[in-house]
């Protein structure tokens, strides 16, 4: 369903698009992409509430995709809670260091204006924030490490798909190729 929605959005029929996500979402509560793209769907028509309840269940799945961080913390700036976007960005421009120079200008961009609306105020809570949040970064890469490996066992549990997104080891390998420091040695 997800697949066949993706096309759909391609092709510009985003109604249609999302009832197959949602059908991806409903035959399987922990594909990640579904709760991706409708998330992606919400947000571009800017319904800031349904888009943040998808990409949280997304960040739930996934808490290492830049993206999900990314666009879950641009919902909590539009919806003036800076709070909880602040993290969220940090983690994305952390996570998604070797993104396009104009998309890492942006989340600088979105930084620099959530730290203006709220959030710390003094260079020391930053350097706290920045350090908090690779802290726990680190932890979530450690904990991915000691996932033991997948089985035939665990396919059969998954309905022959792969792990989700958050237990699959190109994810922390990523992680480690792009930011050796976040990863336990």
């Amino acid at each position: 369903f997800n697949a066949l929605g993706e096309i759909f959005l391609a092709k510009g029929d985003a109604q249609r698009a999302a009832a197959l996500f949602e059908l991806a979402r409903l035959n399987n509560p922990n594909f990640f992409h579904a709760f991706l793209n409708l998330g992606r769907f919400y947000y571009k028509l800017d319904e800031w509430e349904s888009a943040k309840d998808h990409l949280t269940r997304a960040l739930e799945l996934n808490p290492l995709s830049g993206e999900v961080n990314y666009l879950l913390g641009r919902c909590f700036f539009y919806l003036k809670d800076f709070d909880m976007a602040l993290p969220l960005l940090v983690d994305a421009l952390v996570l998604s260091s070797g993104a396009d120079p104009a998309v890492a200008r942006d989340m600088q961009d979105k930084i620099r204006l959530t730290l203006e609306r709220g959030g710390p105020r003094n260079k020391g809570e930053r350097n706290e924030l920045i350090r908090a949040r690779t802290a726990r970064l680190n932890e979530i890469v450690k904990g991915i490490d000691s996932t033991p490996k997948e089985d035939a066992g665990q396919r059969s549990i998954n309905n022959g798909r792969a792990p989700p997104p958050a237990t699959h080891p190109a994810n922390h390998e990523r992680v480690r190729a792009v930011r050796p420091e976040l990863v336990a040695p």
